[in-house]
């Protein structure tokens, strides 16, 4: 799995790969939402998948983001 991130981080950058895994957590992400994960920096982002490998659902993830700023 980490090397599919990887790959698609390169492809449609990471932001976007992350994107795509939470989507695969939970469905489709709202529009707001997608554009809060793209302000965030590389950094965080990779920051925000390691942390969301350990959530069942993305109930944590609003209070993650507040965390961080976004």
């Amino acid at each position: 799995m980490a090397q599919d991130i990887l790959r698609i981080g390169e492809e449609r950058g990471l932001a976007k790969a992350v994107v795509i895994v939470l989507e695969g957590k939970q469905g489709r992400l709202t529009k707001a939402l997608r554009q809060r994960i793209q302000k965030l920096t590389n950094d965080q982002l990779c920051q925000l998948l390691s942390a969301a490998d350990a959530w069942e659902s993305l109930d944590p993830l609003d209070a993650w983001m507040v965390g961080h700023g976004q």
